[in-house]
Formats: C-alpha cells, sequence, structure tokens
C-alpha cells in the first residue's frame, strides 16, 4: 500500500518523484504525448496551407505572421499562469481535458473562418485551450516518473511535438490535397468549404473525439501535499524572481530554440513552394517526413543524454547543452534557407530539426530539477509563458516582418529566415552561457534540501 501511494504521489528521491518507475507512468507519458501531438497539429495547420488562406482571403505576409505568431499566443501568455497554478492546486486531468476540448472546437472553429478578423479570434481560442497542457503534463509526468527516468519520461511526453508536426505537415498536406482533387466535401450540418477550411474541420473532430478517450483512461495521481499547506499563488512567483538568473538560463535559451522551431515550421512550406517551384502537398510532405524521421530521434537523445549527464553526477549542465545544440540548429537551418538544392534544405532541415527537439527534454526536464513540487504548475507555467511569447509570438512574425521590409523581391523568404537566426543567436546563448553558473547553484540547493527531507521522513 505504502508503495502504490509513493507512486501515484509522487514521493521519492531526488526530485521528489517516486522510487521507482511504474508501466502505468509509461503509458501516461505516451497519452499526454498524444495530447500534444493534438496540439501542435492544430497549432502548425495554418502553416500548412498558408499559401492557401493567403490566396482566398487576400492577405499580406505580415497579416500570416500575425496569425501564425500573435494571434495564438496573446490568449496562451493570458492564460498561461492561471493554468500553471491550477496545476499545482486542482485535478490536472481535468484541466487537460477542458483544455483540449476547448483547441479542438477553437481548430475547427478556424475551418469555418471567411476573413482575417474571423481567423485571428478562432485562432485566440486555440492559444487559449493549449495553455493548459503543458503545466499540468509536466507535473503530471515529475509525479509518476523516479529521478533516474524522468527526462526519458518527458522525451516521450516531447516526441508528441515532432509527431504532431509531421501530422500536420504529412497528413495534412496529404488530406489538403485529397480535398483539392475531390473539390471538397461537404460536412453534415456545415455544407461545403475550402479544401483549407476542410482540413481545420478534420483535425478539430479528431480532438473532440480523442479529449473522449482522455477523460476514460487518464488517472488523477495523489498529492503529498495537504490542502491546509497548498502553496499560495504567489510562491512561485517568488521562488522565479530568487532564482531569476538561474530560471532565465533555461528559459530565454528555450525561449529561442521555440522561435526557430516556429519560423521553420510556419515558413517550411512556403519556402518550398516559393523558393523550390513545389506543390503544396509535395513541400509538406519533405516537411512532414524529414521531421518524423529526426524529430523523435532528437527527443529520444536529448532525453537519454541529460539522464546520462544525471547519472555521471554532472548536475546543471543544461544551459550547455541547450547552448550547444541552439548553435548546431541555427547553422544547420541557415543551410536550409539558403540552399537552391531541394535536397540539400531537406537534409539540412531535418538535422537542425532534431537538434532543436533534443533541446525540449532538456529545457522541460531542466526546469524541474531546481524547483520544489509545490511550485512546479506556477514556474512551468512562467516558463510557458516566456517561451511562446519568444517562440511562437515573434519567430513566424520576425520572418514575415524582415521579409516585407528587407527582402520583398521573389526568393527573398530564405534570406530572411537566415537573418532571423542571427537574432535568434544573439539573444539565445549570453542568457545560456552566462546564467549556468546561477542555474548550478540553485540545482545544488534543491538536491541538499530535498535530500534533508528524505532525511527527515526517514
Amino acid at each position: 500500500m505504502s508503495d502504490s501511494r509513493s507512486e501515484l504521489a509522487g514521493v521519492g528521491s531526488g526530485l521528489g518523484g517516486p522510487m521507482r518507475t511504474s508501466g502505468y507512468a509509461w503509458y501516461m507519458a505516451a497519452l499526454l504525448s498524444f495530447a500534444f501531438l493534438l496540439s501542435i497539429l492544430d497549432r502548425y495547420l495554418l502553416g500548412v496551407v498558408i499559401d492557401a488562406v493567403k490566396s482566398d482571403l487576400e492577405l499580406t505576409d505580415t497579416q500570416l505572421g500575425f496569425l501564425l505568431g500573435p494571434s495564438f499566443v496573446i490568449m496562451f501568455l493570458f492564460a498561461s499562469i492561471p493554468f500553471g497554478w491550477l496545476a499545482d492546486v486542482s485535478s490536472r486531468k481535468w484541466t487537460i481535458a477542458g483544455g483540449l476540448l476547448c483547441w479542438s472546437v477553437a481548430t475547427a472553429w478556424c475551418g469555418l473562418a471567411e476573413n482575417f478578423t474571423e481567423l485571428a479570434i478562432a485562432r485566440l481560442f486555440v492559444g487559449l485551450g493549449e495553455a493548459a497542457l503543458l503545466p499540468s503534463a509536466l507535473s503530471l509526468i515529475a509525479a509518476y516518473f523516479s529521478p533516474e527516468k524522468l527526462n526519458r519520461g518527458i522525451a516521450i511526453f516531447s516526441m508528441g511535438s515532432s509527431f504532431g508536426r509531421a501530422s500536420a505537415f504529412a497528413g495534412g498536406g496529404a488530406l489538403f490535397a485529397w480535398f483539392v482533387a475531390n473539390r471538397g466535401y461537404a460536412f453534415p450540418l456545415i455544407g461545403e468549404n475550402e479544401p483549407w477550411q476542410l482540413v481545420f474541420i478534420t483535425a478539430g473532430l479528431v480532438g473532440i473525439v480523442f479529449t473522449a478517450l482522455f477523460i476514460l483512461s487518464a488517472r488523477e495521481p495523489v498529492r503529498i501535499t495537504a490542502a491546509a499547506s497548498r502553496p499560495k499563488f504567489k510562491a512561485g512567483f517568488v521562488l522565479f524572481w530568487q532564482q531569476r538568473w538561474a530560471y532565465l538560463a533555461i528559459f530565454i535559451p528555450h525561449g529561442m530554440t521555440a522561435a526557430m522551431g516556429a519560423m521553420l515550421a510556419g515558413w517550411a512550406v512556403a519556402f518550398y513552394t516559393r523558393n523550390h517551384g513545389l506543390d503544396v502537398a509535395t513541400a509538406s510532405s519533405i516537411v512532414g517526413f524529414t521531421g518524423l524521421i529526426c524529430g523523435p530521434i532528437g527527443h529520444l537523445l536529448g532525453g537519454w543524454l541529460n539522464d546520462f549527464l544525471h547519472g555521471r553526477g554532472m548536475l546543471g549542465t543544461q544551459p550547455y547543452v541547450l547552448a550547444v545544440l541552439l548553435t548546431g540548429a541555427a547553422s544547420f537551418a541557415a543551410i536550409f534557407a539558403l540552399s537552391t538544392s531541394s535536397i540539400l534544405a531537406a537534409c539540412a532541415y531535418g538535422l537542425s530539426y532534431g537538434m532543436l527537439c533534443a533541446a525540449g527534454p532538456t529545457s522541460f526536464g531542466g526546469i524541474q530539477v531546481p524547483t520544489p513540487e509545490q511550485q512546479r504548475g506556477v514556474i512551468s507555467s512562467i516558463f510557458v509563458l516566456v517561451y511562446n511569447a519568444i517562440g511562437n509570438g515573434l519567430g513566424p512574425l520576425l520572418v514575415g516582418i524582415i521579409g516585407d521590409s528587407f527582402f520583398p523581391e521573389e526568393g527573398g523568404l530564405g534570406p530572411a529566415i537566415a537573418a532571423s537566426l542571427v537574432i535568434v543567436l544573439a539573444v539565445a546563448l549570453p542568457f545560456a552561457l552566462f546564467g549556468r553558473p546561477a542555474y548550478a547553484r540553485a540545482v545544488r540547493e534543491q538536491t541538499a534540501r530535498q535530500a534533508q527531507l528524505e532525511c527527515a521522513e526517514a
């Protein structure tokens, strides 16, 4: 009985997780990974049909950049902190289920949009729903996994982002091509729509069905924190401010990683169609399948690498790992953006994307290490807020603004992406390199606190 309670409650060594990892923990990681897949799929579907939307709604690249970034991120940022607090004090299962239903309905709503304003509003609600996922999901994984397997559990979860992008680009592109070939399709009660609208409607319906499965099979673990001693809302903010340089050594580099990933995901299909003359289905397939091959490898490599370093007693290395991965990813992304060969561009894109994916477990696990269990939801929500504001908020928009302002000629999208990469590195590297000592110190302090608690309990 005590082992079962410990497993569910997250009682144990090191990071406050269970002493051992159950089979159900791996199932939960996979279930949450699929939820992450759907969130990323719904987020990036716009990048698949971006030129069709531009033509049908008569939009500029700057407007498209707004739809790809700020229109999604505004509500996401507004809701991130409240959802993070809910992850600390209420049912994480039902918080995720509510978010799933919200963003799935909003994705289908994108398919009913008839102008820029309607599409922007629908994207706002996609962002609102998706804000519920990460804080609660990371908190659940930390509760179910033992410290020595935490990064691998997070790697399984974060693989959902790779499969989500692959599904968005390969699956979404194929679905778009099918609707084009069949001249659309009439959904009951909806009627006929443009092929790009039908892609959104289909994705939304899939998410609604999965919401029911999640409710039926997910279990909320027992918390070790008694209701009377649950943390106050401001406690997480106090901790963040006290350890701000330690957290920013992860938050800002990962934000720049997210910015790079968002700009590549948002503009890759348009890059292939504009700069290499490929059709949407072919371009989407290339982006999807290169991500499908390289993404999961990157996630697993990132999880294994960080568990390996942890096992060797090398604490607090995550900022350095992020700096190396980000520099490598930017180098390959520049080759992608400036290449005149579609084959070389695809190879460089895959390598860049794999390194970006390896940064996921590094960052997601990295914010758990110096954080007490009682503040993980709020700290995770601050992390999500920062990296989405930087990544999804500025990444795609930055490319659109630079392209319209400095490279308006045909073929200018590649140089616009390359110029954006320089900005990304210039911001990220100082935080990673100079913030690492503060991060390592925070990790050592939390490890010592946890050891004292375990000795007291024993």
